[in-house]
């Protein structure tokens, strides 16, 4: 017997494997395309594999799924449930929302059970939208009342990141050869934000990096009432246990979230931003404006 309605996302959403099991969610694979072969993200590659090729030296660089692996997606996912919300990362940063749209184009009728959401977000920035998606769907709610509340939803998500440098940035088209030139000579360490489904600069610290991290997560949450404490994300693009545990205790001290959870970026998200990027999303409460 089919399921109802089947939650799928990118695999960009950066949701740990214990959330995916637990909401049963479908993730489409997004491509890792090195000099001498390609690899599926979470299926046949990590964060760390990627960083250390490059850092041996090696390139690589990510790749939405074309229109023929959405198709393939979405037919199979059909195949066990009767319809799909897909929620799919920004489609300011990555093709994967056209591509999704295009295959929907392909695929005539059977397109009439898929609902496409363009998340503005990247990582556990889609990933919060995607388990409010699961919650609603748990609640019997039906898809198009489903992807309108996700709409709103989205405009409440928190997304922002600090990267060691802009080198990575750079190399993926994120930023200017001026903010690589810039950081690299003073030692400044960019924060990223999502703005309209767009990545924008938003700070610049400079000195330890470490001591750099603990102002960013300070600078986002000390003395904001505004933040929805049910749930926050620490992700992160291979910092070490010690790094995570001292964000972590510095969060506690600070807020008062009922639930912090740490994910591993995606290789994709990690091949873009660098290593020991890292990121506090959470949600603002309802009605909260954004500066």
């Amino acid at each position: 017997m089919k399921k109802r309605l089947t939650i799928t996302a990118d695999c960009t959403c950066d949701l740990s494997d214990e959330i995916i099991e637990k909401y049963n969610i479908k993730l489409l694979p997004f491509n890792i395309l090195t000099e001498r072969w390609s690899f599926r993200d979470r299926d046949e590659i990590t964060a760390r594999n990627v960083l250390d090729y490059i850092s041996s030296g090696g390139q690589a660089r990510s790749e939405a799924p074309g229109t023929e692996e959405c198709i393939r997606f979405f037919s199979e996912q059909l195949d066990h449930a009767e319809k799909i919300i897909h929620i799919c990362m920004s489609s300011e940063a990555s093709l994967s929302f056209r591509n999704c749209c295009q295959a929907m184009k392909e695929m005539d009728d059977k397109a009439a059970n898929i609902w496409l959401l363009d998340s503005k977000h990247l990582s556990t920035g889609t990933g919060h939208i995607v388990i409010k998606a699961c919650e609603l769907a748990e609640k019997g709610i039906p898809p198009e009342k489903i992807k309108k509340e996700l709409e709103i939803f989205r405009e409440r998500i928190s997304t922002s990141f600090i990267v060691r440098n802009a080198d990575y940035l750079y190399n993926n088209k994120k930023a200017g050869l001026f903010l690589r030139k810039v950081c690299s000579l003073f030692e400044l360490h960019p924060v990223i934000v999502m703005r309209n489904g767009r990545l924008r600069l938003k700070k610049i610290y400079r000195g330890d990096y470490e001591k750099a991290e603990l102002r960013y997560v300070t600078s986002e949450l000390k003395n904001n009432q505004k933040i929805d404490n049910e749930r926050l994300f620490i992700t992160h693009a291979g910092c070490s246990f010690r790094e995570i545990e001292t964000l972590r205790k510095r969060i506690e001290r600070i807020t008062s979230f009922k639930e912090i959870c740490t994910t591993e970026a995606s290789a994709v998200v990690s091949s873009n931003c660098g290593p020991n990027s890292v990121g506090v999303i959470y949600v603002r409460e309802q009605n909260e404006r954004v500066n």
